[in-house]
């Protein structure tokens, strides 16, 4: 089966479950509002499942099918580590005097 085939029959078997990550407790407007914006990016509905995981720092996660939105604080640090250790090494390659 396509992955068309396979996107349009999940389509029609209901709502995809988008497991979200949030640091701190959403209110129901928060949550409602952030269903409806993950509704409009993925153009199909969503049933979030939210948990608390307060190593994310803050922001939240988000995962819909193959689709991962990673807008935590840790997920910013962590790349922000990568990119640093990465300039280190390119540094570090560099003319020795």
């Amino acid at each position: 089966m396509s992955d068309q085939a396979l996107a349009t029959t999940g389509a029609r078997q209901g709502p995809q479950i988008g497991h979200v990550r949030v640091a701190a407790a959403l209110a129901p407007e928060q949550e409602a509002r952030l269903q409806r914006a993950i509704e409009r990016y993925t153009g199909h509905p969503v049933e979030l499942r939210v948990e608390l995981d307060p190593t994310i720092i803050g922001g939240l996660w988000v995962r819909v099918g193959d689709i991962v939105m990673d807008g935590s604080l840790y997920g910013r640090l962590e790349e922000l580590r990568r990119h640093l250790c990465a300039r280190c090494r390119v540094m570090g390659s560099g003319d020795q005097v």
